[in-house]
């Protein structure tokens, strides 16, 4: 297979791994395995695919705003099939801004606004 062919069906993947809340297992820059429940995938700045997902697998001392990640990424990430129970989370801004299209969102996932500045006159 090729590259191309094995980076569609990874997109495919984890498209499907948000649709139908499942987890996802994401190697990080220091190669250490987390755990993320599938939240959202879309298209960022620069055309670059992003998933977003809420990292389960964090000491409890970890502040909650620190366990959502935007991985763009993506040959580190791969679904396990696996879902995670149902919860409501909500999506902070700070990672909903990165999005220009959302391709799939979770069902009990809300979507933050990103706050407009007015413009000055």
């Amino acid at each position: 297979m090729d590259s191309k062919h094995d980076e569609d069906e990874n997109r495919e993947d984890l498209d499907r791994a948000v649709s139908l809340t499942q987890l996802v297992i994401y190697h990080d820059e220091r190669n250490n395995r987390r755990t993320l429940e599938a939240r959202a995938y879309g298209i960022g700045r620069g055309q670059r695919h992003v998933l977003i997902g809420f990292q389960i697998d964090a000491d409890r001392a970890v502040e909650p705003e620190q366990l959502w990640k935007s991985i763009d990424d993506l040959r580190r990430v791969y679904s396990t099939g696996e879902e995670y129970p149902e919860s409501d989370r909500v999506v902070p801004s700070h990672h909903t801004g990165q999005i220009v299209k959302i391709i799939a969102l979770a069902p009990q996932t809300g979507w933050e606004q990103v706050p407009h500045v007015a413009d000055e006159d």
